[in-house]
């Protein structure tokens, strides 16, 4: 009568398409990971930036730098006694350290799950690079000394 062949693929078919399919997902998970690495680190930059630039216009509206810096829901506080305070918002889950006097400063940033830290002073303000551990916290050791 007629031929009762039905088509389809083969078992080897399939195992070499999932074979292929297995090698680009090998090959694309390494790249994903340091793109999100990538990224905690420029968050962590950015924050430490825009900071920076929030305490030295705080510097040229008070002729001097903060006396302290108040922790708060998501932001920090730049904070000295009869000056406005200066919110500054920070991304999620980076950390922010800071030691300053009348006439220098020094910060640091981390993003919880990034791999440096970033810190700079108010002498250098070229930012200083150090490889930390993933999901480690800022800690008062990254913070450089005040000049």
């Amino acid at each position: 009568m007629g031929d009762n062949k039905q088509g389809g693929f083969t078992l080897i078919e399939i195992l070499v398409v999932i074979g292929i399919i297995g090698i680009l997902v090998a090959i694309a998970i390494p790249g994903y990971q340091g793109i999100k690495d990538k990224s905690y680190n420029a968050a962590s930059e950015a924050d430490l930036t825009n900071i920076r630039k929030a305490t030295e216009t705080f510097y040229l509206n008070n002729d001097h730098y903060p006396d302290s810096i108040a922790p708060a829901s998501g932001k920090i506080v730049l904070q000295t006694a009869g000056a406005e305070p200066v919110p500054i918002y920070l991304t999620n889950k980076v950390y922010f350290g800071m030691k300053s006097s009348a006439e220098s400063y020094a910060m640091a940033t981390k993003h919880l799950q990034g791999s440096q830290v970033l810190s700079l002073t108010s002498t250098k303000t070229n930012l200083k690079e150090t490889a930390a551990k993933k999901g480690a916290p800022l800690v008062a050791s990254d913070i450089p000394n005040i000049p």
